[in-house]
């Protein structure tokens, strides 16, 4: 499934366009089992029959229906079987082994007929129930829900206009500094957006800006840009690098005979817009066998996963970017719907890559910048054998973004996902913690990204030193 982080608004300005794509499919194969269905966990119904296919999205007393069914979660499944007693129905994607399941049900929810009315209160309530229903971390938070919903819906009446209901729900969840909590909406002819967590590093660039009376949006770009042209393109690799995969992916060689390989996102790699979600997989493809190519050539001994400023993208992208480093296959991460009581925990692992692979020792540099499939690479690669992690704390931004729509239209995407690590850890709200501790992006030194790769790179000489005293 999609894992789109609410700092991606590349991302989510193009999920409609990548979903049209395989929207005929997912509806074909679901059409193929007449009925109504419940999912356990994630709080959707979907209503088929032999004409058409609904989806609504259902929290207790809630129910609204998605109208644009390319621009929801269906057109990501493309497979789906029945079990045997017909009871069951099990959706999946061939990008992506977790599993929905969905329980026959006699009919439509009574909150389904008719759907929940577009005024005021009732989009107030239904974007209470839809937290209250699915959101998983409360607890991590300190948030009594019940409590913040109770005192927020006196200031919410059939009169609230557009704005103060956008104000009313920010704040409601303001508490909850989850990067994968969104608000999109639009009203007076403009577009608002509140994300729950922008990371340390643009909270303190932002902070700069406005000292300085610079647009925090103009910072921000000008530092992502020193970072990939100047820092990594000619303080690293002096300017025989080759960036790739649209611009998303750039690799070269390091002294000491250690390749380099940085990535931005786990995904953007087509040029231009998604043309397509299944294009993404073969334009990482091409980037890797000749980026493993050249450090086949070159000799390298180690390869550093350079991911300290990483935004995100897709579950899929970083599993098999880590089967480029698999000598065999290995668990990654648990997954399991934490809105569901019943969920089982799905284990996800990563498979060794059928093209060209480096078996050497690979280092994965993360920071507070390195957020959702970020996070997900690093977990795959720190479960190889050959697999280290470097830098700072991850961002703790784990679950796949639940995405619900208000009756007036508006999206909000909330976590309702555990993943654990292979020892059992859940890293949510905390980061994973490396086993290399390197400063990256302090918030007195937002440039010493470049200074942490070269200490990264004293470290494997050290460790390459007494490997080979050891064989």
């Amino acid at each position: 499934m999609p894992r789109l982080t609410s700092k991606l608004v590349y991302l989510l300005a193009a999920a409609a366009v990548l979903m049209s794509c395989a929207g005929p499919t997912a509806t074909r194969v679901v059409r193929r089992h007449p009925g109504v269905w419940q999912s356990q966990g994630y709080g959707y119904v979907l209503a088929v029959d032999g004409r058409r296919v609904r989806l609504f999205d259902v929290a207790g007393d809630v129910c609204v229906e998605q109208r644009d069914l390319d621009a929801s979660v269906l057109p990501f499944f493309d497979r789906a079987r029945l079990e045997p007693d017909g009871a069951t129905m099990v959706l999946a994607s061939a990008l992506d082994s977790y599993e929905f399941r969905f329980a026959r049900a006699p009919a439509l929810p009574r909150a389904c007929t008719p759907p929940t009315a577009n005024t005021p209160r009732a989009n107030f309530e239904a974007f209470a129930a839809f937290f209250a229903h699915h959101y998983a971390f409360f607890g991590l938070y300190g948030v009594d829900w019940a409590s913040r919903v109770a005192a927020a819906r006196e200031r919410v009446t059939g009169a609230t206009d557009d704005a103060a209901l956008f104000a009313v729900l920010r704040e409601l969840v303001l508490p909850l500094t989850d990067s994968h909590i969104k608000i999109e909406a639009e009203f007076a002819g403009a577009k608002h957006v509140h994300d729950g967590d922008e990371g340390p590093l643009e909270r303190s660039l932002a902070a700069d800006a406005a000292r300085r009376g610079v647009e925090p949006r103009q910072a921000i770009a000008e530092f992502r840009r020193a970072y990939w042209f100047d820092g990594i393109g000619q303080a690293l690799l002096a300017g025989r690098g080759t960036v790739a995969a649209n611009q998303r992916i750039q690799y070269g060689m390091l002294p000491g005979d250690v390749g380099y390989l940085a990535l931005v996102s786990m995904g953007g790699f087509v040029d231009g817009d998604y043309d397509s979600l299944r294009a993404e997989l073969p334009a990482l493809d091409a980037a890797m066998e000749a980026a493993l190519a050249l450090f086949a050539e070159k000799g390298a001994h180690s390869v550093i996963v350079d991911a300290s400023l990483n935004i995100g993208g897709y579950d899929f992208i970083a599993l098999a970017l880590a089967g480029r480093f698999a000598a065999a296959p290995a668990l990654a991460y648990t997954r399991r719907a934490a809105d569901d009581p019943q969920a089982r925990e799905f284990a996800i692992h990563v498979e060794p890559a059928k093209g060209r692979r480096f078996l050497g020792q690979v280092y994965v540099m993360t920071s507070s910048e390195t957020v959702s499939a970020g996070e997900i690479l690093t977990l795959a690669l720190r479960a190889l054998p050959n697999g280290h992690h470097a830098g700072e704390l991850t961002r703790g931004a784990f679950s796949t973004v639940l995405e619900k729509r208000l009756p007036n239209g508006w999206l909000v995407g909330l976590s309702n996902e555990r993943y654990t690590d292979p020892q059992g850890e859940c890293w949510e709200g905390r980061g994973i913690p490396p086993q290399i501790p390197l400063p990256v992006f302090g918030p007195e030194n937002h440039d010493g990204h470049v200074a942490a790769i070269r200490a990264l790179l004293v470290q494997i000489g050290k460790d390459a030193e007494i490997r080979s005293t050891l064989q």
